[in-house]
């Protein structure tokens, strides 16, 4: 408080703790008595008036908050096998009754783009040759064979560690046969055109890699005799054909 009664606040600074004790006691003996002389006091580097901030003291007492600035994590690329999409490879052996004049084995290859749980390929069979002889000329011999393309569809309502499905699709392809053993050798041929049913199931070996079964019935749309030239009829499909495959399906 000064001589007009006005309350004032005072800073003292000081190089050591001495020092501003000293000033301090001089501050009380200069209150008490405002007349007395005293030396100047060196150790202390000033006495002055201040007014409070208020800025400063909130500032001072408020602890400073830590900024934290929360970032959404990015979205990951998207890789393309999320759409469901993947090239299907499938190649199987072929156990054929019905097509040739007797069971037949073969090999069937089948490209394809798998889509959710559909399944589209294209593909291709052929059925090892059969010799079967002329009832008519018991010295002639034809050698039969037929090799067809395929467009299948395939659908798989259960899903898991072996996935079942149902599918169908048409054949096409040609029913050939050539003689032998006769004086004037012939040929001939016919369209094969069969549509098919089937049901599959696929044992998954790894994410990529499963074991494919298949069981197929086809009905030959071309039922009449393959004729060869100089034999005469040969040889009729049967009305309904059924083929088993057994073999190894990739995905990539």
């Amino acid at each position: 408080m000064d001589h007009d009664g006005a309350t004032t606040d005072r800073l003292l600074e000081g190089e050591t703790c001495e020092a501003v004790a000293s000033a301090a006691s001089l501050l009380v003996s200069l209150a008490i008595d405002p007349q007395l002389e005293v030396e100047p006091v060196e150790s202390v580097e000033s006495v002055e008036s201040v007014e409070p901030a208020a800025s400063t003291v909130v500032s001072d007492a408020a602890p400073r908050e830590r900024s934290v600035q929360l970032t959404a994590p990015a979205r990951a690329a998207v890789p393309p096998d999320t759409l469901g999409l993947q090239w299907v490879a499938d190649v199987a052996l072929v156990l054929d009754a019905g097509s040739l004049p007797e069971l037949s084995p073969g090999v069937t290859l089948t490209i394809g783009i798998e889509f959710g749980a559909f399944r589209f390929g294209l593909g291709a069979t052929l059925l090892a040759h059969q010799v079967a002889r002329a009832v008519s000329l018991p010295s002639a011999t034809v050698t039969v064979s037929l090799w067809t393309g395929h467009a299948l569809a395939q659908w798989y309502p259960l899903r898991g560690a072996v996935d079942i499905g149902l599918g169908a699709g048409m054949e096409i392809g040609r029913l050939h046969g050539e003689s032998a053993g006769v004086t004037d050798p012939g040929a001939g041929s016919h369209l094969w055109l069969a549509p098919t049913m089937e049901t599959h199931a696929d044992l998954h070996l790894t994410s990529w890699m499963s074991i494919a079964g298949r069981v197929a019935a086809l009905v030959p749309l071309e039922r009449s005799s393959l004729d060869i030239e100089g034999v005469g009829a040969m040889h009729r499909p049967s009305d309904l054909v059924v083929r088993g495959e057994l073999g190894l399906q990739v995905l990539f």
